[in-house]
């Protein structure tokens, strides 16, 4: 299995996750309150959230969709990416997600 963090108002909460599913659907799958507006789309930005600078690294690079869309949200770092296109992989256990 592959250990997803999730923290959230001051919760951490460790999920185990299926390799090929989303972030949002692992979210959404496990009461995490992780809104995804477009249902998973790439147009809206509702389900940014904030990955470790650990594992960072170990995600693609955000294809054009992704990128545009968070460029126009304000607070967005350099660890921002939208959970709807984060596929989950097993390069991904111990992983810290932060909503919100």
């Amino acid at each position: 299995m592959i250990k997803i963090t999730f923290k959230y108002n001051g919760k951490s909460v460790d999920i185990n996750a299926t390799e090929g599913q989303t972030l949002l659907q692992l979210a959404e799958q496990n009461d995490i309150p992780l809104v995804g507006g477009c249902g998973g789309a790439c147009i809206c930005g509702s389900c940014r959230v904030e990955i470790d600078p650990e594992h960072i690294s170990f995600l693609p690079e955000p294809e054009f969709n992704e990128q545009d869309i968070l460029e126009c949200l304000p607070m967005c770092k350099s660890t921002s990416r939208l959970a709807c296109q984060i596929v989950i992989t097993k390069d991904m256990d111990g992983m810290i997600v932060t909503v919100g």
